[in-house]
């Protein structure tokens, strides 16, 4: 049993690890694309806005840096644009990878351990729910084997990419162990760490 833990475990692990990987090879893509199209996009516009400028007075200057402003943004939008598109591929990528783990014999034990861990947080507890996906209810019987002191309930939850959510109302708590919950958080990080916003 520990043995296919730590295969599980050792999975789970580079499953995650090559994920992160692959959204920081896009990210890194990403980002040189973005200086260099940037620098490019600037140096183009700074010659072409000094030359209009010359050749103008005071209300042909104010134009030519609206002009400058609104590509600049423009511009911005764009990589914008393109960094949310890679964006959506790699998180596209990790969830395919999360659809090929929940076909995998190693899922069960996993929702097993995730279980566990989640009784963890609300330990005495004498009656419980379990929320499911409909495809991860065939798996009651070995759960309920892993906590014979708790009477469990399973309902169907309304989740889709797998793991679950167990709920006391003894303790009024509830442990999201989900992994569209883990996927959320995933790409709220990401979001936050790659910071997906148009600068005026």
């Amino acid at each position: 049993m520990p043995e296919n833990r730590d295969k599980l475990k050792s999975y789970i692990s580079s499953v995650i690890l090559m994920a992160e990987a692959d959204a920081k090879i896009v990210m890194d893509e990403v980002s040189e694309a973005e200086a260099k199209a940037l620098e490019s996009a600037e140096a183009l516009e700074s010659a072409e806005a000094d030359r209009r400028i010359a050749e103008g007075a005071a209300a042909a200057k104010a134009a030519e840096e609206k002009r400058v402003v609104a590509s600049r943004l423009c511009t911005r939008r764009r990589l914008l644009e393109y960094r949310e598109r890679c964006a959506g591929q790699a998180f596209e990528e990790v969830r395919k990878r999360i659809e090929a783990y929940t076909a995998t014999p190693e899922y069960a034990e996993k929702l097993c351990v995730l279980l566990v861990k989640a009784y963890g947080g609300m330990p005495g507890i004498t009656a419980a729910r379990v929320f499911l996906r409909q495809a991860d209810m065939k798996y009651q019987d070995a759960l309920a084997a892993r906590l014979p002191e708790v009477r469990l309930e399973f309902v169907e939850g309304r989740f889709v990419l797998g793991g679950l959510i167990l709920m006391s109302e003894e303790k009024a708590r509830r442990v999201d162990l989900t992994f569209d919950s883990g996927f959320s958080d995933l790409s709220g990080r990401f979001s936050e760490i790659t910071g997906f916003c148009v600068e005026d």
